[in-house]
């Protein structure tokens, strides 16, 4: 995870520039890069993981203050921040995260493609703390291989698809995966009511 960090860290800092979110070289990631204390959170519809790479964090939530370490992250489904400070600055004297953004239908997707066990572990809160606390720290290597997919010798969609999965993979079988199914689940089944698409219908199945 340590190399994963300090390689998203060199990577973030080459592509965005001061206090800013910019959009990185792979669709749906944006580098984050800030010097002033108060930081401007993602604006999307979508969910989307929010990883801290440098610095500390105290994001602002509905539900109170949640404060992040680098390599820690955020789930926008489930803490819906509404505005974040930054709490310590990095030795180069900014805050620096990787912001991926995906759909409710790409977590659907990912989840009923799950082993069966698993799904059930995870959506029944069984899953060892330890094995949570170990998907966690794979989030970040998932992260950087995601970021890379933009530099391998055959650069490729389905490439990058197949490593956005993975992200969500890790995040579902991690401390936030069985809130996240959840919540998306409740999502969909409210948006039913209007329109029923084919990965919306099966988060019904989730639970």
């Amino acid at each position: 995870m340590k190399t994963a960090v300090h390689n998203l860290q060199q990577a973030i800092r080459a592509a965005a520039g001061m206090n800013e979110n910019c959009p990185a070289a792979v669709p749906d990631v944006t580098a984050c890069r800030f010097i002033s204390q108060k930081i401007q959170m993602p604006q999307t519809e979508n969910p989307y993981l929010y990883l801290v790479l440098d610095g500390a964090l105290r994001l602002h939530t509905p539900s109170g203050m949640m404060d992040y370490m680098a390599g820690q992250y955020s789930v926008s489904q489930i803490d819906t921040p509404l505005s974040g400070t930054v709490l310590s600055f990095s030795q180069q004297e900014d805050f620096l995260a990787a912001a991926v953004e995906f759909s409710s239908g790409d977590v659907i997707t990912t989840a009923l493609e799950l082993d069966n066990d698993l799904m059930e572990k995870i959506a029944g809160g069984k899953l060892q703390e330890r094995t949570m606390l170990q998907s966690d720290a794979s989030v970040v290597d998932a992260v950087w291989r995601l970021m890379s997919a933009a530099h391998e010798t055959v650069p490729s969609d389905f490439l990058r698809k197949n490593r956005m999965r993975e992200v969500i993979y890790q995040i579902l079988c991690g401390s936030c995966g069985r809130q996240l199914l959840q919540s998306i689940a409740n999502f969909s089944q409210a948006a039913v009511h209007q329109q029923k698409p084919a990965a919306e219908r099966g988060a019904e199945l989730l639970f």
